[in-house]
């Protein structure tokens, strides 16, 4: 009976050993199956924000896009316009250059006459 006492301790103590082994490998597999469907989760959460985001940057650049575009035109109506006006506007002041020109001609001509 003594000697079964020395060969029962040691096989309890490694059965108990191989138990708790068992049990901390099946621990450690649950845990990296917890931790990859929690990484899962967070990079799905991610790939939405990252999609979240690159379409509001979209919508943001077709706004100044458009806004862009919107402001060329009317800066180019607004060139037109003055184009015009400075076009008149030259018009005018070839007129009336034309009228001083033709009052100095006559009152050259008139110089000239009343001289002779």
């Amino acid at each position: 009976m003594e000697n079964a006492h020395l060969w029962a301790q040691p096989l309890i103590l490694m059965t108990a050993f191989i138990f708790f082994w068992r049990e901390a490998k099946g621990s450690r597999r649950e845990l990296k199956e917890y931790i990859r469907e929690e990484l899962t989760k967070v990079d799905t959460r991610f790939d939405r924000f990252e999609d979240n985001i690159d379409a509001r940057f979209e919508r943001l650049e077709d706004n100044i896009q458009k806004n862009t575009d919107e402001t060329d035109k009317r800066i180019a109506r607004m060139e037109n316009k003055l184009n015009v006006r400075f076009e008149r506007l030259e018009d005018r002041i070839q007129k009336d250059m034309d009228k001083m020109d033709s009052r100095f001609d006559r009152l050259e001509n008139s110089l000239i006459e009343g001289k002779k």
